[in-house]
């Protein structure tokens, strides 16, 4: 079984223990739907308030995916299969790692249907109204101005 890592390059070394690993740097869009389309494991850490869309990415075409929360995303919530780690340490990432392989290794070698399973994250948010928003910019602009 190969383990492919996609994004930035990093040396193969780094890898170790990992048996297998395969360093592919940056994919284009066809190499990188081969992986999806292959794998049935998928780890794509946050490290920015970013959109994040590998992870999406991955549960969409049907893997288990790991990723992260950060501070007002939890991704959980869109999806069943991804695995969203509230602490992010490499305890955890390896244990994440670890069940998620246990977990899909039952389906190596045998077609599964792929489902689509990503939902839209429930957001409270008021509705904007454009008066409002004109009025409070009216009042901050007053305030800066006394």
């Amino acid at each position: 079984m190969e383990r492919g890592f996609l994004g930035e390059e990093f040396e193969a070394a780094l890898a170790y223990p990992v048996q297998n690993a395969h360093v592919g740097g940056k994919a284009t869009l066809s190499d990188y739907a081969d992986y999806l389309n292959r794998a049935s494991v998928g780890v794509s850490l946050m490290v920015s308030p970013h959109p994040s869309y590998p992870p999406l990415e991955m549960a969409e075409a049907g893997l288990l995916t790991i990723t992260n929360d950060f501070p007002g995303k939890e991704m959980r919530k869109r999806c069943p299969e991804i695995v969203s780690l509230a602490g992010l340490n490499v305890e955890a990432l390896a244990q994440a790692i670890e069940d998620g392989v246990e977990k899909m290794e039952r389906f190596v070698g045998k077609i599964t249907p792929r489902r689509s399973l990503i939902a839209p994250e429930a957001v409270s948010l008021p509705i904007a109204k454009p008066e409002m928003i004109a009025d409070m910019i009216r009042t901050s602009v007053k305030a800066l101005a006394s």
